[in-house]
């Protein structure tokens, strides 16, 4: 991938002889800011990691964009990459560290006093979609759905998020009960992201296909129509329990419990979904009492 995708490219340090020391990945995410990774030196030395770190920045610098610590690259040409660690090489997000003082404040800091605090600290009154992974990926807001949810009135494009990062937003607007707004904001970043997940990954899980079955039922089934496996007509025909309990769901805000019965069966029914039993039996006498 390397070699192949125009937006990822090795940088290789040399000696006086012209011999190769060290390299690091340096990759342009979709966001359009430069992610260094984890540098290797030949000789053990922080030389080329300093230097590195330098050119990163002033090659940020000379093409009008900025450093990233993190952020989504995506697969143009190959078909999988290596992801072996990004930094922060201009240090510009020091205060997302462990222990920092914003973490500290964040800990216990009102829903709305959110805005003013990262105002104080970025000098920015909204989040852009470099910063806005960052947030989300901090314990103190996945713990709190209320601060998730004052974060999202200060995004600056919550459509062009990534759609890992719009699933993890609409799970807290979820469990913070405000449902109607994640779906007025999230449903299409997240189909987006199923879309391109099961293109580079046919075969990977996808429980993110059960939070979108919740937000918007018809949007999923036409998704899991569109996504199948080659030889795959009909649910009996289906391998994916995930896929199986995304449909029951669906099929059940639908008003279709009948349809979603079978489904569920299908996966108590595989040995291999053992880890999904106890779920699909749950929703299966929730199914039986009429509850949905």
């Amino acid at each position: 991938a390397n070699a192949a995708d125009i937006n990822k490219r090795v940088l290789y340090g040399r000696d006086a002889e012209g011999r190769i020391v060290g390299r690091r990945l340096i990759c342009l995410s979709d966001e359009g800011a430069l992610v260094a990774f984890r540098p290797y030196a030949h000789d053990g030395s922080h030389d080329f990691w300093d230097a590195s770190n330098r050119y990163v920045t002033a090659l940020a610098e000379a093409m009008g964009a900025t450093t990233a610590p993190r952020g989504p690259i995506r697969c143009l040409v190959a078909p999988d990459w290596y992801d072996d660690g990004s930094v922060d090489v201009a240090h510009r997000f020091a205060f997302l560290d462990d222990g920092s003082a914003f973490r500290l404040r964040l800990a216990s800091i009102a829903p709305d006093e959110l805005g003013a605090l990262l105002h104080h600290t970025t000098g920015e009154r909204e989040v852009d979609a470099i910063l806005a992974p960052m947030l989300v990926a901090l314990p103190e807001v996945a713990e709190r759905p209320e601060l998730a949810m004052a974060l999202v009135g200060l995004l600056r494009q919550p459509a062009a998020l990534p759609g890992d990062v719009a699933v993890r937003l609409a799970e807290s607007l979820v469990r913070a009960g405000a449902d109607s707004l994640a779906r007025r904001l999230f449903v299409e970043p997240i189909e987006r992201h199923l879309e391109q997940t099961r293109r580079q990954n046919p075969w990977a899980p996808q429980p993110a296909l059960d939070l979108l079955a919740r937000l918007a039922p018809s949007r999923t089934l036409g998704l899991l129509r569109r996504t199948r496996h080659r030889g795959v007509r009909r649910w009996a025909d289906e391998p994916c329990p995930h896929r199986l309990l995304a449909g029951a769901r669906a099929l059940v805000a639908l008003s279709r419990p009948h349809q979603a019965r079978p489904l569920l069966e299908q996966v108590i029914a595989d040995p291999e979904a053992e880890f999904l039993h106890r779920e699909a039996r749950r929703r299966l006498v929730r199914l039986t009492r009429g509850e949905g």
